[in-house]
């Protein structure tokens, strides 16, 4: 929430730069809601303060385009402080999961270990991003 000021100028020219490099723009660029802080859950979005979610729609969830907006979106929003909610965030990686979760991350992996050590409960897309 602290820096939406610098964060809505910069998301507004990547969504100007990714529309003139690729032709691709969103059906829906900017549907934001508020969350607030919530520090009683490890891997919460909103750990440190209240924060907004900046979401993007589109109708063409096949475009391959729609997958590299997100592949590059990502990066641009862990810049700002945000962290992701790990079952919305689209395309996230786990380069992306490190840089906003860090040492939470770290230690959801260790419990996770300790809980599930032969990996049972553990899908593809959290093997992924460890």
């Amino acid at each position: 929430m602290s820096r939406w000021a610098e964060f809505i100028p910069a998301y507004l020219r990547f969504c100007e730069d990714f529309k003139r490099e690729t032709g691709f723009r969103a059906t829906l660029i900017s549907e934001a809601y508020l969350m607030s802080r919530d520090d009683h859950s490890l891997l919460s979005p909103t750990a440190n303060e209240d924060a907004f979610t900046m979401d993007v729609t589109d109708m063409r969830m096949n475009d391959p385009r729609w997958a590299e907006f997100h592949r590059r979106l990502n990066p641009l929003v862990a810049g700002f402080g945000g962290r992701p909610l790990l079952n919305q965030t689209k395309h996230l990686t786990r380069d992306v999961v490190y840089e906003t979760l860090g040492g939470d991350w770290e230690r959801f992996l260790k419990i996770r270990e300790q809980e599930d050590s032969d990996g049972r409960f553990l899908s593809d897309y959290f093997a992924e991003l460890m």
